[in-house]
């Protein structure tokens, strides 16, 4: 896959851009304790120092300096509920927001406009990253006594899962991998070059082995994809094809969940697991009752007191007694209504910013698909906190904004 178009770019930058790209996007931590993403950032104050000017020209922008604004009232608003005896972690997860993404995502982009990228060899750099991380997902499933240091995970725990160079092995990761999908298919339908279609399969491998959450931006992507062009002629057919795809999709499901059950007997195999998840995400479709949706229900929780719910506990209760993985529900017992707007709005904010400079279908389809995820796995998990979908989804925005302030080609 040839990546490097420019002859301005030279391959130590583009390695570089490689490097610090996968990092940044991955966050791996060494033996569970050395995360990688710190012992570069040398390397990338290094690059913001020798490319000032295109710095400078990012830092007066009035955008930059409100999503700067709004970074750091959620630092100190987590800080004040740690001296108050709250979590401090949330602060740690609120500072890095502006002391690891933000200075990530300028350097990246201006090693892109150093490598004179446009928005397909964007593109291509994503779907390599999760190439990349495909080998070390293979690598690490041969050789399963090594995941302890690839991975911060408890073997005892995840037999089934949990492989690659990564953190946020059962949400983040997972989720990136399938946001890669609908890339690839972008890009095939950009390039014509089969090698997109190869990779997919391999992209679905690496979500079935660590996290079903992968396939729930898959299904995002194809419901985007499909309600995106609303106002053609055509939609109508679309529809039809849409729903007998469903119908036969639910019927194929039903028998593979058979199959597989009987296949695994009292063991539950990884493969069962799989089908176990598309199952119950078609039985959520059909607006059936499933053991997620019922899981669901019973962790909606919210605070009883008015300052609770307004301002927050400073604890989530991820851990708790009675405990709730829902994202929303751990942020606003966290932080309260207050801090949940907030932090929401942000991410609305970039939305609608990115909108304004978004050109054609395809980057809108991307876009849309990586914003709608995020908010969608938000019900899974605590998916603000440091994870490559929401380091992807910074980086994806920051492109789409920033890139006009350094001088980017967009369209060679």
């Amino acid at each position: 896959m040839n990546v490097l178009n420019s002859k301005s770019c030279s391959k130590k930058n583009y390695v570089l851009l490689l490097m610090l790209s996968f990092f940044y996007i991955y966050s791996p931590i060494i033996n569970g304790k050395y995360a990688i993403v710190y012992v570069f950032y040398p390397l990338v104050l290094a690059v913001l120092l020798r490319n000032i000017k295109e710095v400078k020209n990012i830092l007066s922008s009035y955008s930059f300096v409100f999503i700067l604004f709004i970074c750091t009232f959620l630092f100190l608003y987590s800080l004040v509920h740690s001296l108050l005896g709250g979590q401090l972690y949330y602060s740690y997860v609120f500072f890095s927001y502006f002391f690891i993404l933000i200075p990530y995502c300028i350097c990246l982009i201006i090693l892109m406009q150093k490598c004179s990228f446009n928005n397909v060899d964007f593109y291509r750099l994503i779907v390599l990253l999760a190439i990349i991380q495909s080998f070390f997902v293979i690598f690490t499933m041969i050789f399963t006594d090594l995941r302890p240091l690839f991975i911060p995970i408890d073997i005892d725990k995840s037999t089934l899962r949990s492989f690659g160079f990564t953190d946020g092995v059962s949400l983040g990761m997972p989720a990136f991998q399938g946001a890669a999908v609908c890339i690839a298919h972008v890009l095939f339908k950009i390039t014509k070059k089969k090698i997109y279609i190869v990779v997919i399969p391999v992209f679905l491998m690496t979500i079935a082995v660590n996290a079903r959450t992968g396939f729930v931006v898959i299904f995002i992507a194809i419901a985007v994809y499909n309600l995106l062009p609303i106002f053609r002629s055509s939609y109508v057919f679309k529809i039809i094809l849409l729903v007998v795809s469903i119908i036969l999709y639910a019927n194929v499901i039903n028998f593979l969940e058979g199959y597989f059950y009987i296949e695994a007997g009292s063991e539950l195999t990884t493969m069962y697991w799989v089908i176990d998840g598309i199952v119950q995400l078609n039985q959520i479709i059909s607006m059936q009752s499933s053991t997620t949706t019922d899981e669901m229900y019973h962790m909606i929780r919210i605070p009883e007191d008015t300052s609770s719910f307004w301002l927050g506990t400073g604890h989530d209760i991820f851990s708790a007694i009675k405990n709730s993985d829902l994202g929303y529900v751990n942020y606003l017992f966290y932080g309260g209504i207050t801090f949940s707007i907030i932090l929401y709005g942000l991410f609305f904010y970039l939305y609608s910013l990115t909108l304004t400079n978004v050109y054609n279908r395809y980057d809108l389809y991307i876009l849309t698909v990586v914003c709608v995820s995020i908010f969608v796995l938000n019900l899974k998990g605590r998916v603000f906190h440091i994870n490559p979908m929401l380091s992807f989804l910074f980086l994806i925005n920051f492109y789409y904004i920033f890139r006009n302030r350094i001088r980017f080609n967009v369209y060679k």
